[in-house]
This record gives C-alpha cells, structure tokens and sequence, in this order.
C-alpha cells in the first residue's frame, strides 16, 4: 500500500512541477521588473502621485522590502526546488536541512508574493508532497523502498 501512495504521489508532483513553470515565469518576470526598477512602489510613484502621497514612508520601505524579500527568497526558493527532485528519493531524515530552510524560505517568497495567484500555490504543493513523499520511504533498503512494501 505504501508503494502504491509513493507513486501516486509521484505523479501529483510531477504534475505540479510542471504547473510550477508557469510560477516560474512569472517569478522571473517579477524579477526582471525589480532589476530594471519599474516596481509597483516606483511605477505608483510617477504615475499615481496622490495616491503615494496618502501613504507613509514606513509602508513605502515595507512594500520595497516584500519586493526584495521576493527577489531573494525565490531565488534562495526556486534553486531549492530545481535540486530538490536530485534528493526525492531519500527518506526525510536524510535530507539535507540547508535544503529544508532553503526550501522553507521559498515557500515564504512563493506566499508574500504580491500578485498572488493560483500559479504559486503548484511549487508550494510540489515540494510540500514531495516532502511527504520522502516521508514514506524507509531507509531500511539502500533503493529506498521498504522489503515489505514490494509486490509481485
């Protein structure tokens, strides 16, 4: 039975993964905007000057620091996630907990991301079930599948 919720949950990551693209994208677009300096807190402040003048500075630095906590933390986040199939199939235990971190602090960038969509939640499912994934699997074996677990 274990073997069986392993390769179904297999799938579902596979199938997010490849939803994660598009997240993926758009991340890069983000970043792009932020490099060039066309963010949401500079674009407001050429073109809707009223509206910037109705909000303080501390929420002006705040805005900036979610955009760079994004570009960072993606950064940090997407690197984590592209490495992380390299290690899906070990048990939990034996994962590496920079991994673990680098992958938390992406799934933080992936939540204060400012045009939240549906598209960031595949890369947060992808690496949540594929931490559950390698939950499942016991390090009694060397090919990371249990002796009882095998059917024939």
């Amino acid at each position: 039975m274990r073997s069986v919720t392993s390769f179904l949950l297999a799938i579902l990551v596979a199938m997010f993964f490849v939803l994660s693209l598009i997240s993926f994208i758009w991340w890069l677009v983000f970043v792009y905007n932020i490099v060039i300096g066309d963010t949401a807190v500079e674009l407001g402040m050429r073109f809707a000057t009223s509206l910037t003048a109705q909000i303080s500075p501390q929420q002006i630095l705040l805005m900036k620091a979610r955009e760079y906590l994004v570009f960072i933390g993606g950064a940090v986040g997407w690197s984590a996630f592209l490495a992380l199939p390299h290690f899906s199939s070990r048990p939990f235990h034996t994962l590496p907990k920079l991994l673990l971190a680098s992958c938390a602090i992406g799934i933080t960038a992936a939540i204060v991301m400012p045009a939240a969509s549906l598209f960031n939640v595949a890369p947060i499912l992808a690496v949540i079930l594929t931490l559950v994934r390698c939950s499942l699997i016991s390090s009694a074996s060397p090919n990371g599948v249990a002796q009882g677990d095998t059917e024939s």
